[in-house]
């Protein structure tokens, strides 16, 4: 059977995605949202928590999600699961990111003020 690697997000930039040249010929997108859950508890509690997570995309992507991604912006991604491993003082370490294949941007929704004039 066929392995996939298929995650879909929708959350919230939590920075300006920044384009860095990679040598020559290359450039990456380092960023992050937050995806945002409210629930009730059995109690009647009401939860809000925050998930963060890591992404980046590589060339064109890159590119083109530099030129439109702001903080608070609306961003739905799709990729998949990539893991960085690297060894610092001895240990050995790793993180999971999401890396971009496609996105979509919306503008970051406005607040709407009550101050109407009679």
């Amino acid at each position: 059977m066929a392995n996939e690697n298929l995650v879909v997000l929708q959350g919230n930039l939590t920075r300006d995605c920044e384009l860095k040249q990679i040598g020559s010929d290359g450039c990456v997108v380092n960023c992050a949202i937050a995806i945002n859950r409210h629930y009730t508890k059995a109690d009647g509690e009401q939860v809000k928590e925050a998930t963060f997570v890591d992404l980046e995309a590589w060339g064109a992507i890159a590119e083109a999600l530099a030129k439109r991604g702001r903080t608070g912006d609306i961003l739905y991604v799709r990729g998949r699961l990539k893991q960085d491993t690297w060894e610092k003082d001895g240990e050995k370490r790793s993180k999971l990111k999401v890396s971009i294949e496609r996105f979509s941007v919306f503008p970051k929704p406005q607040k709407i003020e009550d101050n109407f004039d009679e």
